[in-house]
């Protein structure tokens, strides 16, 4: 199969999910427009840091990152369940050498980080929009994590209290996420 024929086949599959997905368009408050898109990642750059992660990353944030890379959507503000607020700064980048790489941001912060979190957004106060793949459900809950309230597992002294201290529930699904972003009221 000739490189037109492939690049025809993974755009006509990558068009088959996109039309599946909502991505929270279409609705009035949801999401008008993304600004500081990047060049779309390989499948290959997120099959790596699926591989290094050890996790498999849902369909929906795959069709979204592979759409608006390293992008900020507009509206760009969620809330989580114990209404703190938070405001996406941008959504991390498969790029390795770009600036924010989701591996780098992962590793920068790891020491407050409770086991099967994973950064995917960073905030504009230096939060991070992440999967948690701690729960059981097949796929990821979004959660807020706090780099002001996250001790260690040193400092708590267990992952049970360091997640409890650090991370707020925002969604059930990166879709759910997505649609329940708004423009501030003020």
């Amino acid at each position: 199969m000739g490189y037109f024929n492939l690049f025809r086949e993974i755009s006509m599959k990558k068009q088959d999910i996109l039309e599946d997905i909502n991505f929270g368009e279409g609705k009035d408050n949801l999401i008008k427009e993304w600004v500081h898109v990047q060049a779309p990642p390989t499948e290959k750059d997120i099959q790596a840091v699926e591989q290094y992660l050890d996790v498999q990353f849902p369909k929906d944030y795959i069709a979204c990152v592979t759409t608006y890379h390293g992008g900020r959507p507009r509206p760009s503000l969620c809330k989580t369940e114990t209404d703190d607020e938070a405001i996406i700064n941008q959504f991390l980048s498969f790029d390795p050498k770009g600036d924010s790489y989701i591996l780098n941001s992962k590793e920068n912060i790891q020491e407050g980080l409770p086991d099967g979190v994973i950064p995917i957004a960073a905030t504009a106060c230096g939060d991070y929009i992440c999967f948690d793949y701690y729960t059981e459900n097949t796929e990821p809950i979004i959660v807020l994590w706090s780099h002001e309230t996250a001790p260690s597992e040193y400092e708590c002294g267990s992952q049970a209290e360091m997640r409890n201290a650090s991370i707020f529930k925002i969604a059930d699904t990166f879709d759910e996420f997505l649609n329940g972003l708004y423009f501030s009221k003020d």
